[in-house]
């Protein structure tokens, strides 16, 4: 699970965290929560080690980097501007109104946010999206 974080609604993409699935520690005390009767939970991973992320709306992956051209093998988490999807004047608005910003892409790497793609007009139709073969 990836988790990103801006520091107020409509600003740029400051940071992200990232989770996997790992088994639940299990102890043989009884459970007062119900949650504790699953057997997983998140975990929060501190390095992405040696992955590539491409996190967009509705369709995100996650690739070896080594596999791909120089420009990946460092890793890191690739986005794109999805913001007006949770937007509440486009949530309840007209339907006929919508404009994609399309201006929040970008490179985390590091701890570090990297302008890296052109910047676009904003879009009446879609977001960005990622084309992937």
């Amino acid at each position: 699970m990836v988790v990103r974080f801006t520091p107020q609604p409509n600003q740029p993409t400051s940071k992200f965290r990232v989770f996997r699935v790992a088994d639940r520690r299990r102890n043989n005390m009884p459970d007062a929560y119900a949650v504790a009767h699953y057997p997983f939970a998140w975990s929060e991973l501190h390095a992405l080690d040696g992955r590539v992320l491409f996190v967009g709306h509705g369709c995100s992956r996650s690739y070896d980097a080594r596999r791909y051209p120089p420009d990946f093998k460092d890793g890191g988490i690739y986005f794109l501007d999805d913001g007006e999807f949770y937007d509440a004047a486009v949530i309840f608005g007209n339907g006929n109104e919508r404009r994609y910003p399309c201006s929040d892409n970008g490179k985390w790497s590091e701890g570090q946010i990297q302008r890296c793609f052109p910047r676009s007009d904003p879009s009446d139709h879609s977001a960005p999206v990622w084309l992937f073969p």
